[in-house]
């Protein structure tokens, strides 16, 4: 179950098709003002108008300090200008799973401590990106984003050398994605060709009232790993254009 034939990877790219519909209806409709689940709902509902009248999981629509809560299911927070609002969500088709997060500014542009940190967490993106390859464990995928994201923090000053980054990195940054968001794995297995995973670093600082994680969803190839969301906007500007 770990490795995925080809008939559920067809399926897992047409989740994750689907969910980029509903991130972009999403984006469009983001403003001051609304309620969180008037974004949760405009997911729901191109869910399911394709027919996917369950989504891959409870989606998560987080504004303000409800982000700071990473399972945030209650969605009934007011989204005011300044705030950040943190989207984990996935479409299900034919029973195989699609996982992706993205961070969207209310105002329409992310402040200038907001782009710095969401290029940390970028970079850390791209980090498990080139690690990612048959042979490496999770935790080494882990140790590698952690590596890169106190690096990051270093030099934007926002972590003193004597603190554990831990402080900030609060969670895994890999899982296996299939039948279940969370899919069956063992851990400690050293990846293989045909595993799909998900990438998705997160740095919260609440002291700063920011925080965020960017998720994709990749297949491990014989020489390292093959995107599967690279159609869904990710660079920040991508995401201030389409707020436009």
């Amino acid at each position: 179950r770990m490795i995925k034939h080809y008939d559920e990877i067809e399926m897992i790219k047409k989740a994750i098709q689907l969910t980029d519909e509903g991130i972009r209806a999403m984006l469009r409709r983001l403003e001051p003002g609304l309620k969180e689940y008037h974004l949760w709902a405009e997911f729901a509902h191109v869910l399911a108008s394709s027919g996917c009248l369950e989504p891959a999981f409870p989606s998560i629509v987080a504004s303000g300090d409800n982000l700071f809560c990473l399972h945030h299911m209650h969605p009934f927070g007011s989204i005011k200008s300044g705030d950040l609002v943190q989207i984990d969500v996935g479409a299900r088709v034919a029973g195989l799973c699609a996982d992706i997060s993205r961070v969207f500014p209310a105002s329409g542009r992310f402040s200038d401590n907001e782009r710095a940190l969401y290029a940390i967490v970028r970079q850390c993106q791209e980090t498990a990106f080139a690690t990612i390859r048959p042979g490496i464990t999770l935790a080494e995928i882990n140790e590698a984003c952690r590596q890169t994201a106190l690096e990051g923090l270093l030099d934007v000053g926002w972590i003193e050398k004597d603190e554990p980054v831990t402080r900030y990195f609060w969670h895994n940054v890999s899982h296996h994605l299939g039948l279940d968001v969370h899919d069956v794995s063992d851990r400690e297995a050293k990846l293989l060709p045909g595993m799909v995973l998900t990438v998705e670093p997160g740095i919260y600082i609440p002291e700063k009232r920011m925080g965020m994680r960017i998720e994709d969803d990749v297949i491990v190839t014989e020489t390292g790993c093959t995107i599967l969301s690279n159609d869904i906007p990710r660079e920040a500007e991508e995401i201030e254009s389409l707020m436009r």
